[in-house]
């Protein structure tokens, strides 16, 4: 049963011009019953989802399983990824007009009690996503205290208190864990009015690429590594010029940044020592085609794995039809490969892949060159680095 006060704010919260797509995993799921109980939910939820189980939510984060499924990293890649279907959502109503910051996505994921014991604390991650900024919480729920039905609904408390506090119905006294706000070179680019921009390491940016910039490293630089920095030094040697690295918005298989981790990689890879780029690339082109288009005539370069998903029919809609034209648009727009191989896991153990032409198409298979293996060879990957990461940070 809804108290009187939390009817109240509800209907407060209602009536506000703040509009949001919710996404709930783990517990909180009351948060959204609340809303929809209260007359004038469809003033403020546009949609709402609840992927439930681990394949639900690697699915909603656009297949990327994520490290740790209840994280503060995991609830801001559902805001983020509930922000842009509330975009288009609201784009395609009538309310054209409303406040950039009024469309938001709202991430929960939580552990709470179950009928096994967790090994870890109880706890809930909360992220809100807008236009604007990038917003996250913690709550730590003190283990055994409450039932499995108290913690719910201590969580969907919290949370909307969150909520009043961002629609400015509550004064804010939860500190977020992580918050960070876009420049507007930022929002041009998530919003698509700008392809990419230049970033130098004064914090200045540019809207046109270094004409002298002879290849692109497309990643996600997550984090950027030694091995990111060797193939990038090899690039320029092999290319005899300036390469950039390219940290893509968007992404054909992973969810999009938001503005905390687009914060956090930017700093890293300017931080990194073994990097010696005087800029790097921001770009709102999840795909090679859109790439080859705005940087055309340049090489990017690639591990195997990306050269597997551009090859893969899989990542053209199943259409081997739509697999053939994007390879003719990559040698239209005078695009070229640079290859690194990778360490890959088989049945047998571990082995180095290299490149081989008779596993892709003719047409892509003649712009690439590929890095042989005593030139290049790191088994580092961001994955494994992030693992360790976190198995660190649960050290006392």
């Amino acid at each position: 049963m809804i108290s009187k006060n939390w009817n109240e704010l509800i209907s407060a919260i209602h009536n506000t011009v703040d509009r949001g797509f919710f996404v709930v995993t783990g517990g909180g799921s009351m948060l959204i019953s609340r809303l929809l109980c209260i007359p004038g939910a469809s003033q403020t939820v546009l949609e709402a989802a609840i992927p439930y189980s681990p394949e639900a939510l690697t699915q909603f984060l656009g297949r990327q399983r994520p490290d740790q499924f209840c994280s503060g990293s995991t609830a801001r890649r559902m805001a983020v990824s509930a922000w842009h279907r509330a975009q288009s959502l609201a784009l395609k109503s009538s309310e054209t007009d409303l406040p950039s910051n009024a469309i938001f996505g709202f991430g929960l994921t939580a552990t709470l009690a179950t009928s096994q014991e967790h090994r870890g604390e109880h706890r809930a991650y909360a992220s809100l996503h807008t236009l604007d900024r990038t917003v996250s919480w913690t709550l730590k729920l003190e283990k055994g205290r409450h039932s499995r039905a108290e913690e719910e609904e201590l969580v969907s408390d919290w949370a909307l208190e969150l909520l009043g506090e961002h629609c400015g119905l509550l004064p804010c006294r939860h500190e977020p864990t992580e918050e960070a706000y876009a420049p507007e070179v930022w929002k041009k680019i998530i919003t698509q009015e700008l392809p990419f921009a230049e970033l130098h390491r004064d914090g200045t940016f540019s809207e046109t690429l270094s004409p002298n910039t002879v290849g692109i490293f497309p990643g996600s630089f997550d984090p950027i590594h030694a091995g990111h920095c060797e193939m990038h030094k090899i690039a320029e040697q092999f290319l005899n010029g300036p390469v950039i690295p390219e940290l893509t918005l968007f992404n054909a298989d992973k969810p999009p940044l938001d503005y905390v981790s687009i914060r956090q990689r930017i700093e890293q890879i300017f931080a990194e020592p073994r990097f010696s780029g005087k800029s790097l690339l921001l770009s709102g082109l999840a795909y090679f085609t859109q790439k080859s288009k705005h940087f055309p005539d340049r090489t990017f370069i690639v591990g195997m794995d990306t050269l597997d998903r551009i090859s893969d029919v899989r990542y053209h809609f199943g259409e081997r039809s739509l697999l053939e034209r994007s390879h003719r648009l990559l040698k239209e727009n005078g695009a070229r490969f640079l290859v690194f191989g990778r360490v890959k896991k088989t049945l047998a153990g571990e082995e180095f892949e290299c490149f081989d032409p008779q596993k892709i198409s003719p047409f892509l298979a003649e712009l690439c060159t590929f890095v042989p293996e005593k030139e290049f060879r790191n088994d580092l990957s961001s994955t494994q680095i992030r693992k360790k990461l976190s198995l660190n940070s649960k050290i006392p």
